[in-house]
């Protein structure tokens, strides 16, 4: 990975953190869908803030056959 796709997946990340700060239960999908990010993307942003946060400091809901956090 060269220096500016490190940047953009930071820029990214600092935005799927804030919106999950923001809209405690928002979807990986709604998250795709307001960032413009792949749903692929988004789940290993989810799956890192996670592990920075701690799993237990983020809800996970599921339903309809979808993961969602």
């Amino acid at each position: 990975m060269n220096h500016k796709q490190i940047e953009l997946g930071e820029r990214n990340r600092a935005a799927v953190r804030a919106l999950l700060a923001s809209r405690l239960g928002i979807s990986r999908t709604e998250i795709a869908e307001r960032l413009e990010l792949s749903a692929m993307a988004v789940t290993r942003h989810v799956a890192a803030i996670r592990a920075e946060w701690g799993a237990a400091t983020l809800p996970t809901r599921r339903g309809k056959g979808e993961d969602r956090d």
